[in-house]
């Protein structure tokens, strides 16, 4: 069983995640006034978009998810044009994508089919690289560093702010004084930092924009409650201390695991995510790890992964030696083996799955996911006795794992 983490995706949630619900209801929106002409659209309880509307059209910060199922809902964009109307103007002309998570920027082919997408550069090389992202909705203006428009009367300056991915941008509306930071900053939560983000680079993000903005400007996440100035520098003081520990953590030789199992955020549980349940201190730690460990070596995972894309099936065993008898070269992390070890049963490369499932076995002999997934590839391949087996050492560590339970009690029937 693959684990998500939000936005991560992550995450997570945090790379992005669809919830699929086989009985999604309709998406719904919920209206915040911000300005005169500007709003806050909250997206089926969870994603903030920001609608700017005038003479010259519509521009929206972000447009949320697509119309297929996600978080329980469906039809997204039409929720999201049926509340322009509402407000009064529905002629989308720009939409500025602050990141490309898939709460973020997926809406961008239902409701740009007329208007200028825009984000960084290395935003639209994301989208263009995954093959179920639609090109009508690939952004058609990126830039690198800043940019400048003028759109109804304001004067809105983009500008490239990485940390939670390695490209978010930031929104500044001069005359509104509202500034849209995507998600740099989850509210009253550990934050989220995607593979390609960084720790560091998330704090330099929120100092800076600290330094940039006074008390009365207004800040708008991706997702929960606006924000004013004072409340990023708690939020950036929470990043600092808790990177912090990590880093402390990490100097004494103690690996991810370690540092979850002694539980070395206990004093910052409070900052447990509300809104993302996800985003809790274990989740945190293994952001904060990544960020720091990356910097220091390699990943295993992904040094196997390359060991094994020209491997027949009789140097699999080869290729792993090789890979353990340089392992202090590498740093471990047992979800991005169990990623490899599914990319390569969806492959079609059974035999290099199960051997990447079975060495994460040994790595995380108490993980009850690790278990879980080389039982789902034996039974994939039709070794049912090997996949019971290791249901059961799953269930052993996890009694409480409803798929576990279903797909051992199918096995068994069809025995």
């Amino acid at each position: 069983m693959k684990k998500w983490m939000s936005f991560c995706l992550c995450m997570l949630f945090f790379s992005s995640c669809a919830f699929l619900n086989a009985q999604a209801k309709e998406a719904k929106v919920e209206s915040f006034r911000l300005s005169e002409n500007m709003y806050r659209f909250v997206l089926n309880d969870i994603v903030n978009i920001v609608a700017f509307s005038g003479p010259d059209g519509v521009l929206l910060v972000d447009d949320g998810f697509d119309g297929n199922p996600a978080f329980g809902f469906v039809h997204s964009p039409a929720a999201v044009k049926a509340e322009l109307k509402k407000i009064g103007n529905d002629r989308i002309r720009y939409i500025i994508n602050t990141h490309t998570d898939l709460d973020h920027a997926y809406g961008n082919s239902e409701l740009g089919p007329d208007a200028t997408i825009i984000a960084h550069q290395l935003g639209r090389e994301r989208l263009a690289g995954l093959s179920q992202f639609p090109q009508a909705g690939l952004p058609n203006l990126t830039f690198r560093d800043s940019l400048q428009l003028y759109f109804n009367g304001e004067e809105i300056d983009l500008f490239y702010l990485p940390g939670h991915t390695n490209h978010d941008i930031a929104v500044h509306f001069k005359k509104a004084k509202i500034v849209c930071v995507g998600d740099l900053i989850i509210p009253d939560s550990f934050g989220s930092i995607s593979p390609t983000g960084n720790a560091r680079s998330l704090i330099k993000a929120i100092d800076l924009l600290c330094q940039r903005f006074g008390a009365d400007v207004v800040f708008i996440a991706g997702h929960d409650r606006p924000l004013r100035r004072k409340e990023l520098l708690i939020y950036k003081d929470m990043v600092e201390k808790t990177l912090a520990i990590v880093v402390k953590a990490s100097k004494q030789n103690q690996n991810l695991e370690t540092m979850q199992k002694n539980d070395i955020l206990k004093d910052w549980k409070s900052w447990n995510g509300v809104l993302f349940k996800e985003l809790d201190a274990n989740g945190w730690i293994e952001m904060l790890y990544m960020s720091t460990i990356k910097a220091l070596k390699p990943s295993a995972a992904k040094r196997l992964g390359e060991l094994l894309a020209d491997a027949d099936d009789a140097a699999v065993q080869s290729a792993i030696r090789r890979l353990l008898a340089g392992r202090s070269a590498y740093y471990f992390l047992e979800r991005e083996f169990n990623l490899l070890g599914y990319n390569l049963l969806n492959e079609g490369k059974s035999v290099a799955a199960i051997e990447v499932f079975k060495i994460t076995v040994e790595l995380y002999p108490g993980s009850w996911n690790a278990y879980d997934s080389l039982a789902e590839a034996y039974a994939k391949t039709g070794s049912k006795e090997l996949a019971i087996a290791n249901y059961e050492k799953s269930l052993q560590q996890n009694p409480d794992s409803q798929s576990g339970k279903d797909a051992l009690r199918q096995l068994r029937e069809n025995k």
